[in-house]
């Protein structure tokens, strides 16, 4: 079984599902209700909504008796990424399309700058192939872009649209540049641990909005990271049993099995304390 999101996961999740879609304000009190759900108990929802405060994903607004948090901007901005990445339809690049490739030079006195080059691209799913060289499929191009005008990073980074000449190599230099087997190991966990959850609501005997709540959420929490640890490399040069569109598609099973009952949960639980803006 995958381990456990941290609270702050949990909070920000919860706010990039459902919270988005009532203003991007919730009560402290509702949030901490929603958050039991998941055995995270009242003080450290507010240690991690404080921890979240300090670090400018929250911003604290009172309304009426209410205290609460909403979404910073900044924030807004970070998760409207993360859904075209999470949410897209199965990827269809192909070799033909070719890739994009992130080459950069920092000067030793900005060698901080880097470690963050690196960590951020290796991130979006970029692999490295040489040092201050590292690549993806194309269709990855404008997300790099605007992750490294967001954090200034672009004056050190130049982004070329390449093709291999000799195509045979390929298959191995994407072996080398990702660690397919994690990826792979990734994709496999997933489906082991939520397709008895897709199974058990495809005919639910027994069913409850707050149980789908708490089943979408689980999914959505250990789904995320994957888009961006896989991040749709071509087909053609991965290995033929390659998991990665099976788990894909069990991931938008859980979603339009459960997504609607579990907007229903959440809107129970926050009530007037928020304006919904529509499903």
């Amino acid at each position: 079984m995958s381990p456990q999101p941290q609270p702050r996961e949990r909070i920000l999740d919860v706010y990039g599902a459902f919270a988005r879609r009532v203003g991007g304000w919730l009560a402290v009190a509702d949030l901490i209700s929603l958050m039991a759900l998941f055995d995270v108990d009242e003080q450290a929802v507010r240690s991690a909504t404080s921890r979240m405060k300090r670090s400018g994903l929250l911003i604290t607004e009172r309304r009426g008796a209410s205290a609460g948090y909403r979404l910073s901007p900044e924030t807004v901005e970070l998760l409207a990424d993360g859904d075209r990445r999470i949410f897209r339809a199965a990827a269809d690049e192909s070799v033909h399309e070719g890739w994009v490739l992130a080459i950069f030079s920092v000067p030793e006195t900005q060698r901080k700058h880097r470690y963050l080059i690196r960590s951020r691209l290796s991130w979006l799913g970029f692999g490295q192939v040489a040092s201050g060289v590292m690549l993806a499929p194309l269709g990855l191009r404008r997300e790099a872009e605007h992750m490294l005008q967001r954090t200034h990073l672009d004056e050190f980074v130049t982004l070329w649209e390449s093709t291999l000449v000799v195509r045979h190599d390929e298959r191995a230099m994407v072996a080398r540049a990702w660690d397919l087997t994690s990826i792979s190991d990734a994709h496999h966990d997933f489906i082991a641990e939520f397709e008895p959850v897709a199974s058990r609501w495809r005919t639910p005997a027994d069913a409850s909005p707050a149980s789908a709540f708490v089943d979408y959420v689980d999914g959505l929490s250990h789904w995320r990271h994957l888009p961006y640890l896989d991040p749709g490399l071509p087909q053609e040069l991965l290995p033929a049993t390659w998991p990665g569109a099976a788990a894909r598609a069990l991931f938008s099973d859980i979603v339009e099995l459960l997504e609607y009952p579990a907007f229903q949960h959440f809107v129970t639980v926050v009530g007037a304390s928020a304006q919904v803006s529509g499903h």
